[in-house]
């Protein structure tokens, strides 16, 4: 009665592998200026970046959306392939899509393919198309975010980095 008829096999721990999660490309990245947060300085984001707080300087975008977010504000420039202003933004702003909303201000310039203003948002400043030297960086960023290796120097060349 006091026996041990069902006994189980205990497998020793070096025959358990676990291995560690892979971020994939379906792993959303997202960067956080949180509310009462202040950031001076360059900042260079892959993925998305919600900036809720102060951002003071130069601002590049690979592979999502630069949100400037209501109460939020940017003073400086921002590279990236789409913008979002529903906060308050000073400066320049280089992007294939710029989107205002309803409160959004833009003060400054706008180098933009396409550009959508809605009731309520505001923008003072002068508008240019972006030129294809501006297109080409910004097709270089989302490739780069696309997993393929390139680089953007500062002397705005591009090379292959393996």
């Amino acid at each position: 009665m006091l026996g041990r008829k069902n006994q189980v096999a205990v497998k020793p721990i070096e025959d358990i592998i676990i291995e560690p999660k892979k971020i994939t490309d379906s792993v959303k990245l997202i960067t956080v200026i949180a509310k009462d947060s202040h950031f001076e300085g360059t900042l260079r984001v892959k993925g998305d970046i919600k900036i809720w707080g102060c951002f003071k300087g130069n601002l590049y975008v690979t592979g999502g959306i630069a949100q400037v977010m209501k109460g939020g504000g940017m003073e400086g420039e921002i590279e990236a392939e789409n913008v979002t202003i529903n906060g308050k933004v000073q400066g320049k702003c280089s992007c294939i899509n710029l989107e205002i909303q309803d409160e959004g201000e833009l003060s400054g310039t706008c180098c933009c393919e396409n550009i959508s203003i809605s009731k309520g948002g505001k923008f003072l400043g002068q508008s240019e198309i972006l030129d294809e030297k501006m297109k080409k960086k910004l097709s270089v960023i989302k490739d780069n975010a696309e997993g393929k290796l390139v680089k953007v120097e500062k002397k705005d060349s591009l090379v292959n980095d393996k």
